[in-house]
């Protein structure tokens, strides 16, 4: 389209493969300066080098992978370089877990094998191109499950999270505050530098540990969250920010869908059915972004929601969300 002199807001193919592959995305960012968990990076193919191969009586590569993940701080997570929502990873609390996973019939492509950063997670977005410059929107903290890890197909996002501005980076005096000045210092950073050129959705952490941000991946792309932040501080009358959440549904008939719709609180109602889906967590859901003046009004109006649909909403969710609540206070 460019070629034919079309103008075309949409991020480039270099950004795209780069934030593909988690280990591309992983070395880009530690290369240039941007607070990422540590990680060790596992070839498939040189990993299982010695297979089939009767000259190969020992593997340098392997015995390398496994010394610097003996020194790596536990837990770790395992993911595959390409995986998405959350596909594949495996939490390890030991090495001796790690080494079990990689030498077992799971290791069945490139892996990387981070540091688990214990902290509350985030996501948001950034908008804007080159010529028109950049807004970087305040974050949503996004659940996580069991293992500590989110999962888009399941996960609820509640915020706008506010921030300290003043603070200096590196400190946090209370649960629902963080330092967002320094990261959106270094997201705007991260936007000139790859050149966004319409949406890049960014995942990340808070590390309580270290007392640090930590950027998980990048998606230049609209995102799960791009309704979202739209609802939360975009759609709103006369410019002002409100409360938003997402949380999901199980698949719905097309009548509960239109009475979830007229809830006056409910701003975006959208399902998404793959019938040729062989798990039960791939066959589809319906999300839903509700609003409100303020998050005690958005707790209520997740409260009346859950009365009004308790025949459909999943009480997991309905938890995870009065957990956030609790957690942002």
């Amino acid at each position: 389209m460019k070629i034919k002199g079309i103008k075309v807001i949409c991020n480039t193919l270099d950004v795209s493969l780069m934030s593909f592959d988690k280990i591309q995305t992983h070395s880009f960012l530690e290369l240039n300066g941007f607070p990422v968990a540590k990680a060790v990076y596992v070839h498939h193919e040189l990993f299982w080098a010695e297979r089939n191969r009767a000259e190969l009586k020992e593997n340098p590569y392997k015995e390398s992978v496994f010394f610097r993940i003996k020194n790596m701080n536990f837990p770790v997570i395992i993911k595959d370089t390409s995986g998405l929502s959350s596909y594949g990873m495996e939490v390890c609390h030991t090495f001796g877990q790690v080494k079990n996973f990689l030498n077992g019939k799971k290791n069945n492509g490139d892996k990387i094998v981070e540091e688990f950063v214990k902290g509350p997670q985030f996501a948001m977005e950034i908008w804007g191109t080159p010529e028109s410059g950049y807004r970087v929107f305040k974050p949503f903290m996004v659940s996580v499950n069991q293992y500590g890890i989110t999962s888009p197909k399941q996960s609820v996002k509640i915020g706008p999270v506010g921030g300290t501005e003043a603070l200096e980076e590196g400190t946090c005096t209370h649960e629902g505050a963080f330092p967002l000045a320094a990261l959106n210092t270094e997201l705007l950073r991260l936007a000139k530098l790859i050149n966004v050129n319409g949406i890049c959705q960014v995942d990340f952490g808070w590390d309580e540990e270290n007392k640090r941000w930590v950027i998980f991946e990048l998606n230049p792309r609209l995102s799960g969250m791009s309704q979202l932040q739209f609802e939360s501080q975009l759609g709103c009358p006369y410019g002002k920010e409100r409360p938003a959440m997402s949380l999901k549904f199980p698949i719905l008939e097309a009548e509960v869908l239109q009475k979830l719709s007229s809830m006056p609180f409910v701003k975006h109602v959208t399902q998404t059915v793959n019938d040729q889906a062989k798990q039960n967590r791939e066959h589809g859901y319906c999300e839903v972004v509700l609003t409100a003046e303020n998050f005690d009004q958005l707790k209520e109006n997740l409260i009346t929601l859950d009365k009004e649909f308790s025949a459909f909403m999943e009480k997991s969710f309905f938890n995870t969300a009065m957990k956030l609540f609790e957690r942002l206070k």
